[in-house]
């Protein structure tokens, strides 16, 4: 088994790659990023490319599986930037594997390609519909990636799909909006019932490398379980809250976005992903791939903040 592997110095990817190396049955593994990893192995390739080159199909021949991880996350940059990384990079993935002769293609989308909406049926199944979020440059993104996938499916029916939708994501190294807010020494009560769903990374890599073996096709949900409210996370960490405004909160956003103090994209999270509850139904990965996260939301966050 030959695996390339897009945004191989990311964070997920820094976590899989080890694990996908070894598997006995993995010949190789090729990372595919701008940016050069911090690892070696006898059996790790290291390509510098952009997933927006069309010349990336020359370093995805000759392998059978693709893992495309490549993903701007945290906001960074211009959004057209982010957008043309995170949309058109992975569309033109898409097309290069199917030029390139790979087999199957696992994709990590996210929670957040469901959009943040009322409308939603909570707890959300696989099947259930994709309302992403336009003024949500990440579930905007998230959202038209697996448009497109739905489209590429009925041009290309012999290629395997694979989806993963993590809920959000915590691990020892993660940087992310959620992540910096659970950090807070006093957690701000925006006076919301809005519950959130989390995941520990080492599921989701567990998760990946069963799909991978089994190599088991279709989307699968990856979520914690149990998501919590704001109050609910300061009692389980022994922390208290503040009260805060919320609508002041995301005013004062704004305007720290305005003076360049902060990305716009944090204004985004904010006002969305806090506003609604998104919550999955995972049992699907449990049934199928045999997934047991070892962590819910709760132990997911007293694991990302080191209690006990």
């Amino acid at each position: 088994m030959k695996i390339v592997v897009t945004g191989a110095a990311g964070y997920i990817a820094s976590l899989l790659i080890p694990e996908l190396l070894n598997l006995s049955e993995v010949e190789k593994v090729t990372g595919v990023d701008i940016k050069q990893p911090d690892f070696t192995h006898t059996r790790f390739t290291f390509r510098k490319i952009d997933v927006r080159d069309p010349e990336i199909s020359k370093v995805f021949s000759g392998h059978d599986y693709l893992v495309h991880l490549a993903f701007i996350v945290t906001p960074r940059g211009s959004i057209s930037e982010i957008d043309s990384i995170n949309i058109l990079g992975s569309k033109n993935v898409f097309i290069s594997a199917v030029h390139a002769g790979i087999k199957h293609i696992f994709y990590t989308s996210s929670i957040a390609a469901y959009g943040a909406s009322p409308e939603h049926k909570l707890p959300l199944t696989e099947d259930a519909p994709l309302r992403p979020n336009k003024d949500w440059y990440y579930s905007r993104a998230k959202g038209e990636v697996e448009f497109f996938i739905q489209r590429f499916r009925k041009e290309f029916p012999e290629m395997k799909i694979t989806i993963f939708r993590p809920a959000i994501l915590l691990g020892p190294r993660i940087n992310n909006p959620f992540g910096t807010l659970l950090k807070l020494p006093i957690l701000p009560d925006f006076g919301l019932d809005t519950r959130i769903e989390w995941v520990y990374d080492s599921d989701v890599i567990n998760a990946i490398v069963l799909a991978i073996k089994k190599g088991k096709e279709g989307i699968f949900n990856l979520g914690g379980d149990n998501p919590l409210t704001i109050k609910e996370i300061a009692e389980i960490t022994g922390r208290k809250t503040f009260p805060f405004n919320y609508k002041l909160a995301l005013r004062l956003l704004k305007y720290s976005a305005r003076l360049n103090l902060l990305h716009e994209g944090y204004y985004e999270w904010v006002d969305k992903a806090l506003r609604y509850t998104l919550w999955m139904d995972s049992s699907k990965a449990k049934r199928e791939l045999g997934w047991q996260p070892e962590f819910d939301s709760a132990g997911a966050i007293k694991k990302f903040l080191g209690i006990n």
